[in-house]
């Protein structure tokens, strides 16, 4: 493991310094599309739920995120409320498909 840790410059700061700006990027690209989706009035709903998923939806503003989360089907989460960021989960059979969704999903 050190070794590939070496090859993929852990031990550099250079490396985290460049990842931080990648993640900065990201976030700004991903803000102006939700903000450009809000100024239209259009809904966003985020699907999935990893954790790297509930990471994001803290990263992002409060305003300019998703308004809910799909539920999947499963009725035992219809309006429970995904937790650090407050969004409802709603059941996507009974309610309307939203405009968009922000997929969340893990690296695997």
């Amino acid at each position: 493991m050190r070794a590939d840790e070496e090859q993929l410059g852990c031990h550099r700061f250079e490396t985290y310094k460049k990842f931080a700006g990648r993640v900065g990027e990201i976030e700004r690209d991903l803000m102006a599309i939700l903000r450009d989706y809000a100024a239209r009035g259009k809904k966003v709903h985020a699907f999935g739920a990893p954790a790297k998923g509930a990471t994001l939806l803290q990263l992002i503003s409060h305003h300019n995120r998703p308004r809910a989360m799909r539920g999947g089907g499963q009725p035992a989460q219809d309006r429970q409320i995904r937790p650090g960021c407050r969004l409802p989960i709603v059941d996507e059979t009974k309610t309307a498909p939203p405009d968009a969704y922000l997929l969340l999903r893990g690296i695997s």
